[in-house]
């Protein structure tokens, strides 16, 4: 008998909505203008930024503070950066990708639509 509760039909279709659901929410988007000014229009709390250094140190941060000559914010590791703008070569901030959502949501949509008729075929292939 088919195991319809937690079963392994069932595991494939909440991991293929979570997989569809989380593709392609986010871009990358480079700022033109890495002058305080730039920054402070682009920029703002609880984003998340690619940083280069004109040394050519890279930093994934979410920004905590945005101030007049410099941004802080934390990296993955929990540790805490202050970077003055004047150091900056290249920033990117994460943006929500309308397009990529919409995809997530139809992709989420195909795998029930497929995770349900696989579902209906094992019954209906069994009850036989």
């Amino acid at each position: 008998m088919l195991e319809t509760r937690g079963g392994p039909t069932s595991r494939l279709a909440v991991v293929l909505v979570t997989l569809a659901a989380f593709t392609g929410c986010t871009t990358m988007q480079a700022i033109p203008d890495v002058s305080p000014t730039g920054i402070q229009q682009h920029v703002e709390p609880g984003d998340d930024v690619h940083v280069v250094l004109m040394e050519g140190r890279k930093f994934d941060l979410e920004v905590t503070r945005v101030e007049a000559e410099s941004l802080t914010g934390v990296a993955p590791s929990g540790k805490t950066f202050r970077i003055r703008h004047d150091a900056i070569r290249w920033l990117e901030v994460a943006e929500a990708d309308a397009g990529g959502f919409i995809g997530g949501i139809v992709g989420a949509i195909g795998a029930v639509y497929l995770a349900a008729l696989t579902l209906l075929a094992i019954i209906i292939w069994e009850a036989d």
